[in-house]
């Protein structure tokens, strides 16, 4: 609770009843006054806001000097209003009435004391501010946090509803479907077996078609051999050559593929079980071979 300042307050009280004293009497009396009335009437709300700070009645207080500024705006009303917004706790509005004191009276008595709760009311502010920010931060935090709960709540209650059977929650992860049950559609045996076997007719026909071309290859580097044993010539040497390892390649392609062809046919046939195997073709000199492993 902010304690009242008397010093400067009692020095601006008598300030201010002089001014509205002077003004009120220096000029000739006249009836029905206007300005004179309004000074009348200024004091009388000054000096129940003084009656209303001394009684820590802080809006009341409030009330009459903002009544008493109206009717005579003098500086000392806008210190008074200040102190009085402070000892309220309205920490803005003080700061606000502090500093329209100064900016009319920069050395009014009340200057010191308006210069100092100017510096003490920013720094609070600054600091109530920082206090608000933090607290909304950690309110956004927490509504968030309870947000995601919720959702989560939401999910393992949906879980549980798509989980639940014959009366009874089942607990832990859903079981996969077996082939068969469920209303899962899975293809037959057969019917893999039939694509499997398909693919393998397929291969061993491409593999068999790369043997023919490895024979037409080889028959031609043979061809050309018996033309050069019986006369030389370098280009047909490096044209034999050349249908030699051609006709090597595709027989080693056509088998391998025949041989892949005929496994895979032979998976097919036994779809229903579970099979791996890999052919891989292996030379060894001037010998072609071919090399299956797996598991049937």
């Amino acid at each position: 609770m902010p304690t009242l300042s008397r010093v400067p307050g009692a020095a601006l009280t008598a300030v201010l009843l002089l001014a509205l004293t002077t003004s009120a009497s220096a000029r000739p009396k006249k009836p029905a006054d206007p300005e004179s009335e309004a000074r009348v009437e200024a004091k009388k709300h000054f000096q129940a806001g003084e009656e209303a700070l001394a009684a820590k009645d802080w809006d009341k207080a409030i009330a009459e000097y903002r009544a008493a500024y109206e009717l005579a705006p003098l500086p000392g009303f806008l210190f008074n209003l200040g102190q009085a917004y402070r000892f309220a706790g309205d920490k803005r509005q003080a700061l606000d009435f502090y500093k329209k004191y100064l900016a009319a009276a920069p050395t009014g008595s009340g200057a010191p004391v308006a210069k100092v709760q100017i510096q003490e009311l920013t720094k609070a502010i600054a600091a109530d501010d920082a206090a608000r920010i933090a607290r909304e931060a950690e309110d956004a935090r927490k509504a968030e946090e309870a947000r995601k709960a919720e959702e989560a709540r939401k999910a393992a209650e949906a879980a549980a509803a798509r989980n639940k059977g014959d009366g009874k929650t089942k607990v832990g992860p859903t079981p996969s479907p077996s082939p068969g049950a469920g209303g899962v559609d899975r293809p037959a045996p057969g019917r893999r077996g039939r694509g499997l076997r398909i693919a393998g007719l397929v291969t061993a026909g491409v593999g068999v078609a790369c043997l023919a071309g490895g024979v037409v290859f080889g028959m031609k580097a043979s061809g050309l051999a018996d033309e050069v044993a019986e006369q030389y010539d370098p280009d047909k040497v490096d044209e034999g050559e050349s249908a030699s390892s051609t006709a090597v390649m595709l027989y080693v392609v056509g088998g391998a593929a025949v041989a892949s062809g005929g496994v895979m046919y032979f998976l097919g046939r036994r779809a229903g079980r579970s099979a791996s195997v890999a052919v891989a073709p292996v030379v060894t000199g001037d010998r072609v071979a071919l090399a299956a492993w797996g598991t049937f």
